[in-house]
């Protein structure tokens, strides 16, 4: 991700967080993940409306635990190269921010599509499609299962 596309990134998230549209820190955007109900057609299926930002330094486990948690509800995240210190200063939080969330308006769709220019989104975000494909392909095989 270039500089430009992460001021951009930056911006967004700084008027996502004046309008009062962003959800910061694991634990809130986790339950903000679990608890959105607002899903959008893509090309697996369905998939959460939201998009989970988690920071370049943010811990091993919190990451993997959000990165579990958007994957298991259906909802794009990304680790874009952003330190906490300027999440936390893009959303204009005190503390260190790890995550952000955006889940309603049309900042999600903005951000999704910023992310997807840089190649950030994860791929692999439909988390019940990907495992009955896998089976699919193992039991009609020529004979030879798992």
């Amino acid at each position: 991700m270039d500089e430009a596309a992460k001021r951009k990134l930056l911006g967004l998230l700084g008027f996502a967080a004046r309008a009062r549209m962003v959800d910061t820190g694991a634990s809130r955007v986790a339950d903000s993940v679990r608890k959105n109900d607002r899903v959008v057609k893509n090309e697996k299926g369905r998939r959460n409306a939201g998009v989970v930002i988690i920071a370049s330094d943010a811990s091993f486990n919190t990451a993997k635990w959000l990165k579990n948690c958007c994957s298991y509800y259906n909802t794009d995240c990304a680790q874009p190269p952003v330190t906490m210190e300027e999440l936390s200063k893009a959303v204009g939080s005190a503390a260190d921010t790890s995550a952000v969330g955006l889940f309603t308006g049309n900042f999600p769709v903005s951000v999704r599509k910023l992310l997807k220019e840089a190649d950030l989104i994860e791929k692999d975000t439909n988390h019940n499609d990907s495992g009955k494909e896998d089976l699919d392909r193992k039991v009609k095989g020529d004979g030879d299962t798992l």
